[in-house]
């Protein structure tokens, strides 16, 4: 065994010491001296300094990954863990060349203690700054690339909690980093920083409003005014009316209680009203992002009156002109008008482990990297692809040759038991065996998209590519040339394996097993266990670690036809 063989071996041993002794069987003294900081300078402080004070940089990483094994050891011991995590993300930082250590430290945190997630992105994006800021030729681009993603993705969620102070900070540096590297994305990132500093503004104005009516509960003009702050310039109609009672302008309460129901509960005629009710507050609205919101939720109504079954040739007319008017302010409004929050993210979005847009793609160090909308965050590598356009925004486009994305699932994500997987697909031909989605056909399972253009699912319990597996074919032939969206649903409670091709369900076979058997191998999408690499495009691919309902699909699907992609709405953007 090497020396970080021995080194990490030796510091196993001495966790499982550290945390029996903070037990609930150690002595009265024993328990009060453990803290985490009084166990990790037991065990590591000689070390520790000893490292530190050395010139050379190699026995800081050393370091830092046998910090990063003693974590995973120590992981019932969620304190020492996380201590640990933090003091081998130290020891990398210290290396010009410990970054990819350092992620892996922070990362393993984010994953594991997700508690802990906030104030280790603030680590992730020091990291990456730091990275950026040594960075030398064309790799500073890369770097700078890298950290800007990683920026306004962090902004985004910030103004999604509703943090909106941090959110305008991190965006200001974002901004300084685009202007600096030149970037295409400068206008994206100004226009959002725009926005978050308007909702500022705006809840600073409710604060004031609410004070104000307080001490005036019958002052109906400024009720007003604070139910359409949070109806038009926050987009939270299910804010607004919680003060509702205070207005006397009985239409725009019911426009609000009808705002906060789903669109099939009303009936047509109200359909049709909200629509041109959200028209007119849209034309109106000043912010962009506000016109946006408005018009595109009058897009929404008029779709659904047109879909109701009303026979109205008339009305059905007015419709189809007003959404095609509203599209028209879209288009001209254009992406960066695009809100970065939204009043709620989908419920059919709870259990995403994997959102894929495909729509931002980031160079570092010669690989490719794409973004994970989920929560989880994952890291998404690519080998080889292109992008083209897709059913939304952007799509990956696989040659069939030796392209394929890569991600490796962090160990707290379980796929062994219900499961769904979705994704839209256009193959350019399917003459060999190849994989759309794979991690084991004998265990979470695997995709197979056959010559005849038919797509087999396979899973099994053993977590290893060999016997005993099921197989389920999905019975539905793909066409070569066109977008196809497909699901797949592994429902253990109901005991079901489900296809669906279009939003409907097309199949359906009794489970083999009780569970799927866990594999330690990576998520892989374009490759798998047959020698064949995709040709095909593809676009907003998911995956859920639950069983999604029927109902669920049709509306992930009817929310991507009516030209919002599921995996932005995963994300809260709309």
């Amino acid at each position: 065994m090497g020396h970080r063989g021995r080194f990490i071996s030796s510091t196993a041993a001495l966790i499982a010491l550290a945390i029996m002794m903070s037990g609930p069987s150690a002595s009265a003294q024993d328990a009060a001296k453990a803290t985490p900081e009084s166990l990790f300078e037991e065990l590591f402080g000689d070390k520790a300094r000893e490292v530190a004070k050395s010139p050379a940089t190699d026995d800081d990483l050393l370091f830092a990954r046998g910090l990063i094994e003693a974590a995973r050891t120590a992981k019932s011991n969620a304190d020492l863990a996380v201590l640990l995590a933090d003091k081998a993300y130290e020891a990398a930082m210290r290396a010009p060349e410990g970054f990819a250590v350092a992620l892996q430290a922070v990362n393993w945190v984010i994953d594991n203690h997700p508690e802990q997630a906030e104030s280790h992105r603030v680590m992730l994006r020091d990291a990456y700054q730091k990275r950026y800021s040594t960075a030398r030729g064309t790799e500073k681009a890369d770097a700078g690339s890298a950290l800007l993603d990683l920026l306004t993705a962090d902004a985004d969620t910030l103004a999604n909690d509703d943090k909106l102070e941090d959110a305008s900070g991190v965006l200001r540096q974002a901004l300084t980093l685009a202007t600096a590297l030149r970037s295409p994305r400068r206008d994206d990132v100004r226009a959002k920083l725009e926005g978050v500093n308007k909702q500022l503004i705006t809840m600073r104005r409710i604060d004031q409003l609410k004070q104000s009516l307080k001490d005036n509960p019958d002052d109906t003009s400024k009720a007003n005014d604070l139910i359409m702050l949070y109806v038009v310039d926050l987009d939270r109609p299910e804010e607004a009316r919680r003060f509702t009672f205070l207005t006397k302008d009985d239409t725009l309460a019911q426009n609000i209680r009808d705002a906060c129901k789903d669109k099939a509960e009303i009936d047509p005629e109200r359909q049709l009203a909200m629509g041109e009710w959200y028209q007119s507050l849209g034309l109106q609205a000043a912010a962009s992002t506000a016109k946006w919101s408005m018009l595109d939720r009058a897009a929404g109504y008029f779709e659904a009156y047109q879909h109701s079954g009303a026979d109205d040739a008339l009305k059905l007319t007015k419709a189809k002109l007003s959404l095609q008017r509203v599209r028209d302010l879209l288009d001209k409004l254009g992406p960066s008008a695009r809100p970065i929050t939204t009043s709620r993210v989908p419920d059919w979005a709870e259990g995403c482990v994997l959102a894929l847009t495909f729509d931002t793609v980031r160079i570092t160090g010669g690989h490719a990297f794409t973004t994970d909308s989920s929560k989880a965050r994952q890291t998404v590598e690519l080998f080889g692809g292109s992008a083209d356009t897709g059913v939304h925004g952007k799509c990956l486009v696989l040659d069939g040759v030796d392209d394929y994305a890569q991600v490796t699932l962090p160990e707290s994500i379980d796929l062994t038991g219900d499961l769904s997987v979705t994704f839209w697909i256009n193959g350019t031909n399917f003459n060999e065996r190849a994989h759309p989605f794979f991690k084991t056909w004998g265990g979470e399972g695997s995709m197979t998209i056959e010559k005849s253009g038919l797509i087999n699912f396979y899973w099994g319990p053993s977590g290893a590519d060999k016997l005993p597996y099921q197989g389920v074919p999905m019975q539905t032939t793909l066409p070569v040339g066109k977008w196809t969206h497909v699901m797949i649903v592994r429902d253990m409670a109901a005991r079901q394996v489900l296809w669906y091709v279009n939003g409907q369900m097309t199949h359906r076979e009794p489970t083999k097993f009780e569970k799927a058997g866990r594999s330690t191998v990576p998520i892989l999408i374009g490759k798998g266990y047959t020698p064949n690499f995709l040709a095909a495009k593809l676009d907003d691919m998911a995956i859920w670690n639950r069983a999604l309902t029927a109902e669920e699909v049709a509306e992930i699907y009817k929310t991507s036809t009516d030209g919002r992609s599921y995996c932005d709405m995963i994300a809260g953007r709309r």
